[in-house]
């Protein structure tokens, strides 16, 4: 496939366009009242990590794929989670209510 040019207008919120050609090329539209730049971009981050996630293991099915970078599971499983307290030992649970 060589020079491919569509234009696509829909009425959905998010539309994705692929094109395969040497190099994939994804086209994102989105309705900029449903979402802001940063989501799209972490949208399309996590679109990335699938896509080189099927490059390391092609065989790997798409549920066993990574969808977030190493930095966004640190994020959710680290720092995110890094919620221990001190409670008093010497009451029952219902007081510390």
């Amino acid at each position: 496939m060589r020079n491919v040019r569509s234009f696509a207008k829909t009425n959905y919120p998010l539309t994705v366009v692929a094109a395969p050609s040497r190099e994939l090329s994804l086209e994102i539209a989105y309705d900029s009242r449903r979402f802001d730049a940063d989501t799209i971009q972490r949208m399309l981050g996590h679109v990335r990590t699938l896509l080189e996630g099927l490059a390391v293991a092609p065989g790997t099915s798409l549920g066993a794929l990574p969808m977030l970078t190493r930095a966004e599971q640190d994020t959710m499983l680290v720092e995110w989670n890094a919620c221990t307290a001190d409670y008093a030992r010497d009451v029952t649970l219902h007081q510390l209510f």
